[in-house]
């Protein structure tokens, strides 16, 4: 959801140490002082992510593939208070998952969807959380559709500028259109 690894990450290294005996028992460590987070400055993005995006952009909650077969898929669309355009998916009342649904998933899809879209250069690293959202795998909570979208077109657009994943220091900063000199000393 958030574009930091490339879709379905986390069942790739699940399902590498489930295949390879790679579990072990984590060791006790003690705990790590709390730290200041440095702000290091700031991207300029826009006013917010609607502006950024564009309000009727097929980004964030939007999937063409349900959109071109709705009448068959069930699914419909919304409109969210600021007039954006949204897929309607299943909420709940918090978010939940469908533990049916994800054993389903893991059983006869998983490898599958790693192999295809685990894959740094994969389009759209949000594509994993949209695959849960439009199989039913994942609900999120009641009126929190616009918090997915936000997420979600945040991440995109992270992506589209080459800000998705671990960015370097250096990558970073270089991006800064505001820098906080006062807080660089901290890194």
């Amino acid at each position: 959801m958030y574009a930091i690894a490339p879709p379905f990450s986390a069942l790739k290294i699940y399902l590498d140490l489930e295949n390879k005996g790679g579990w072990r028992q984590a060791p006790e460590v003690a705990n790590y002082p709390k730290t200041n987070v440095p702000k290091i400055g700031r991207i300029h993005v826009g006013t917010d992510w609607y502006d950024a995006t564009g309000i009727t952009s097929m980004v964030g909650l939007r999937d063409v593939g349900l959109e071109m077969f709705s009448e068959s898929c069930g699914v419909q669309l919304k409109s969210l208070p600021n007039g954006a355009i949204v897929c309607d998916f299943a909420e709940s009342d918090g978010f939940s998952v469908d533990t049916d649904g994800a054993v389903d998933f893991m059983t006869f899809m998983a490898e599958e969807y790693i192999q295809e879209f685990c894959r740094e250069d994969c389009s759209d690293w949000t594509y994993g959380m949209r695959t849960y959202l439009r199989l039913g795998i994942v609900s999120y909570g009641k009126g929190q559709s616009r918090v997915f979208d936000e997420i979600l077109r945040r991440s995109q657009w992270r992506q589209e500028h080459n800000l998705h994943g671990q960015r370097t220091r250096e990558e970073l900063l270089a991006r800064c259109t505001e820098l906080y000199e006062a807080q660089l000393d901290l890194i």
